[in-house]
């Protein structure tokens, strides 16, 4: 078992930059790709999902819905995917769109639906 999710984790992480890679490909816009992936970096919940399956669906997910880290990761990190479609990418960027994330939720949870 051990071994077997080593390897999982390993060929995820790779498909995770394939992936990116083929967006990039097919849409012609790697700002657009890198956006994405910068909003669901920032957002201040993260991409955990919390339920007892949702190892099953993992490898849907933008980010590491699981929690692993390490070689049990099914997902690189979002700053080095980030990082790999937009060199200019810093980190302190996160914290404002975490800043922006909250205000949106704060409205959001003031005005009715």
């Amino acid at each position: 078992v051990f071994i077997a999710r080593l390897l999982k984790a390993s060929i995820s992480r790779q498909r995770e930059y394939l992936a990116d890679a083929s967006a990039v490909q097919f849409t012609r816009q790697t700002a657009g790709i890198a956006g994405a992936l910068k909003k669901a970096a920032g957002y201040g919940e993260g991409t955990r999902v919390n339920d007892s399956d949702c190892e099953e669906v993992a490898h849907m997910m933008f980010g590491d819905a699981v929690g692993l880290s390490g070689w049990y990761a099914t997902h690189p990190p979002l700053e080095e995917r980030i990082r790999k479609l937009d060199p200019s990418f810093r980190a302190d960027q996160l914290d404002k769109l975490a800043a922006t994330h909250a205000r949106l939720g704060d409205r959001l949870d003031e005005e009715p639906l």
